[in-house]
């Protein structure tokens, strides 16, 4: 009988993880992306330490606010007089930049 090299941990039930030691808690998660994670609380509406959302992280997900993300990363004044319409092209660039770089982090 041979040695099975084993890749993929398929998990089973709820504890499934937990019993086998692995490191899968949402304070585990939350230790291994603190730096991403705080980030993601100012546009999510939660407070990501107290609220322990790991259990309902997709639903938070879509309590996204936009408003506030793009409040963030809007730096153009548009009463300042040396404002152009063409500046608003950068701001979609950096948006978006931005919006992937946090899909990025999230995923």
């Amino acid at each position: 009988m041979g040695i099975i090299d084993m890749e993929i941990l398929y998990v089973i039930g709820n504890g499934f993880d937990l019993w086998h030691g692995l490191p899968t808690k949402y304070t585990d998660f939350y230790a291994f992306s603190e730096t991403h994670l705080d980030e993601l609380e100012q546009y999510l509406c939660f407070d990501i330490i107290t609220e322990n959302p790991w259990n309902n992280f997709e639903v938070v997900l879509g309590k996204f606010d936009w408003e506030i993300f793009y409040n963030n990363h809007n730096f153009i004044d548009v009463s300042d007089d040396s404002f152009k319409p063409s500046m608003a092209y950068g701001l979609e660039d950096d948006i978006k930049e931005q919006a992937d770089n946090l899909v990025d982090d999230i995923q």
